[in-house]
């Protein structure tokens, strides 16, 4: 397995395809702000990452993996190496949106957050805003504190 940062208009599309393959948004994911990696093996796409930049914190998005490579321990692998990009960029935790994931993420230190409380930098994205519903979970987990 090997990872690749999304850096370019083809990976990106590659990323954003992944995501609609996948059932997840995609139109809003962009180079911009946000660090992506896509997972391979041997040339298969087997999942996908990211973080989109707010301030002192992170927003974990587009977590995919295909059907293949489910059950297989690549998610909490893509997290743990997604979290330790949010720590190498200096940031103080990470949020997430999730409508099917939320056990999951419990698992990986992330607790429940409430909205209320959300940094108005992540109020703002699109995922947050609009992309995600009002239903769906909001996750947390800090960075500064060892785990």
């Amino acid at each position: 397995m090997q990872s690749y940062p999304v850096t370019d208009s083809k990976s990106l599309a590659t990323l954003q395809s992944f995501l609609q393959m996948n059932h997840l948004p995609f139109a809003d994911v962009q180079l911009a702000n946000s660090f992506y990696l896509l997972y391979y093996d041997e040339g298969e796409l087997m999942g996908s990452i990211g973080l989109e930049w707010y301030d002192a914190h992170a927003l974990l998005r587009s977590v995919a993996i295909s059907e293949k490579w489910r059950g297989k321990g690549l998610g909490k692998a893509m997290v743990a190496d997604i979290l330790q990009e949010a720590k190498k960029a200096n940031k103080e935790g990470v949020f997430l949106l999730t409508e099917t994931a939320a056990p999951f993420f419990r698992q990986l230190g992330f607790t429940d957050f409430d909205r209320v409380q959300t940094p108005k930098a992540i109020q703002s994205s699109s995922e947050f805003s609009h992309v995600c519903p009002s239903s769906a979970s909001l996750m947390f987990v800090s960075l500064t504190l060892e785990q």
